[in-house]
């Protein structure tokens, strides 16, 4: 999102991590993390759904609830 593209540009993600691994194998992570970076635009719809639907739920459950009589 965002953060891909303004703060973990590859050329930070290339500084941190050259300490740790080889050039090749940070080229391959990178090419990884590209190929698949299209999933996060199609989870975060979905997650922000979630989050919308449960506490919405919950509030009408209560409100259904609190009409009933007993």
């Amino acid at each position: 999102m965002y953060i891909d593209g303004i703060l973990l540009t590859e050329d930070v993600l290339y500084f941190h991590l050259a300490e740790q691994y080889s050039n090749t194998r940070i080229e391959q992570m990178l090419e990884f993390r590209g190929r698949w970076l299209w999933l996060t635009y199609l989870i975060a719809p979905i997650i922000t759904f979630f989050k919308i639907l449960i506490p919405t739920s919950l509030v009408y459950l209560g409100l259904y609830l609190s009409n009933l009589i007993y």
